[in-house]
């Protein structure tokens, strides 16, 4: 399943609670890049991921691999499975 949105402004998630949601913003405050799996392939261009709902959010991209854009700004994609995060 997949959804298009526009670019939003990303939550932060908390390292210290039991909700773990994965942002750009969050893991490069503290210098842990991460690698995001969704049903074990690599996302490339994610900004966002969420392990325990099961739902990462990248940028959209048209089918020769430019970004989709709406004015100047970049669309999302959410995409749902299972959602795996590791150090990269």
């Amino acid at each position: 399943m997949r959804e298009l949105h526009m670019r939003h402004n990303l939550s932060h998630g908390s390292f210290q609670g039991r909700e773990m949601k994965y942002t750009v913003e969050n893991t490069a405050a503290i210098d842990k890049p991460m690698r995001v799996f969704l049903d074990g392939v690599e996302q490339k261009h994610c900004v966002e991921a969420d392990e325990e709902n099961g739902v990462v959010i990248v940028f959209a991209r048209d089918k020769d691999g430019r970004y989709i854009l709406d004015g100047d700004e970049i669309q999302t994609e959410t995409r749902y499975g299972v959602v795996t995060v590791v150090p990269a």
